[in-house]
């Protein structure tokens, strides 16, 4: 388990590389991306940018938890 932290502590709001998964949450207000820069990205829809992301580590995929408020990557 890794804590999220907000984006704004990160220098860039944007993939640096490609990307390598791409997940809705279940509500469909989220989407969660994971590049080959290593890092998580969480994305609020209605505002288009970026609200929190998580340092990885070889992440190829994430998946939302079915009921929300968890998300795996591997």
């Amino acid at each position: 388990h890794v804590p999220l932290h907000s984006a704004l502590d990160y220098s860039s709001d944007v993939h640096t590389s490609s990307l390598r998964s791409v997940c809705f949450s279940p509500e469909g207000l989220y989407l969660a991306t994971v590049a080959d820069d290593r890092l998580l990205r969480i994305w609020a829809l209605e505002l288009r940018s970026p609200v929190a992301f998580a340092p990885m580590t070889n992440g190829l995929c994430c998946m939302y938890f079915p009921h929300g408020g968890f998300i795996a990557t591997g």
